[in-house]
């Protein structure tokens, strides 16, 4: 988790700077997780459709949408942030534009640390689409490598959240930032990863983190700092 909140702010051959803390103390933190339902308990209407849409929609994607699932389920990886880039219409980079690195960075551990909640509150953990056939995700990982529950989606969470940050700064790329977003949680269902139900819950939690944020003189403030740097950033590098 610590490698995809810091990645914005090292990918640039940088010394990672130590981990940071989140924007939200544990009460908005909780205030958010609360905002969603229990998993799904098995055998329910809701994880039958997850079941139905993983046997008919998962394993029946065409090769093209398992290849950019490849590519992008890894938000710490170059090539998400390439794309988050082509979605705001502006390079984010540690160098150029470290307050819009930064900010993402942070609010990547309220999205985390807000999931952990939800997963770690005592239910019995979700087990992952791929846990039940043993076959690997698309990057190759077996559901044991991916241990805690699959619910809810933790970067979908995420995802959703840097888009509608993204969005606040960039509201006439608010589209493409939303859809990309979604995209994000869907490409971990393609990859076996997660339930369709995980994601869509990640994302009504990055909805609720974005939510308190909003409430934090702090975040505010590295929002307008990040609102100054994207006036002056670089088109994308490579769209």
């Amino acid at each position: 988790m610590a490698g995809l909140a810091i990645i914005l702010l090292a990918a640039a051959g940088a010394p990672a700077p130590p981990p940071r803390t989140p924007y939200l103390e544990r009460p908005a933190l909780v205030a958010a997780a609360s905002q969603l339902p229990p998993p799904p308990p098995p055998g329910s209407a809701t994880d039958r459709a997850d079941r139905l849409h993983y046997e008919t929609v998962t394993l029946a994607l065409p090769d093209r949408t398992v290849q950019r699932a490849r590519k992008l389920i890894n938000m710490a990886r170059p090539p998400y942030r390439q794309a988050l880039s082509c979605a705001l219409g502006a390079q984010i980079d540690p160098r150029l534009t470290p307050a819009l690195a930064a900010i993402l960075a942070r609010a990547d551990i309220d999205a985390a640390q807000a999931a952990g909640a939800v997963k770690f509150n005592g239910a019995p953990p979700r087990l992952r689409p791929n846990n039940d056939d043993g076959s690997p995700a698309c990057d190759g990982r077996l559901a044991t490598a991916r241990p805690g529950s699959s619910y809810p989606s933790r970067h979908a969470a995420s995802a959703y959240l840097w888009a509608l940050i993204l969005a606040e700064l960039r509201p006439d790329r608010r589209a493409d930032l939303i859809e990309f977003g979604t995209e994000t949680g869907d490409l971990w269902v393609a990859c076996r990863i997660n339930w369709r139900s995980d994601a869509e819950q990640g994302r009504v939690l990055g909805q609720a983190v974005f939510r308190q944020l909003l409430q934090s003189r702090e975040f505010r403030a590295d929002l307008a700092r990040a609102r100054a740097a994207l006036a002056t950033a670089p088109p994308p590098f490579s769209c």
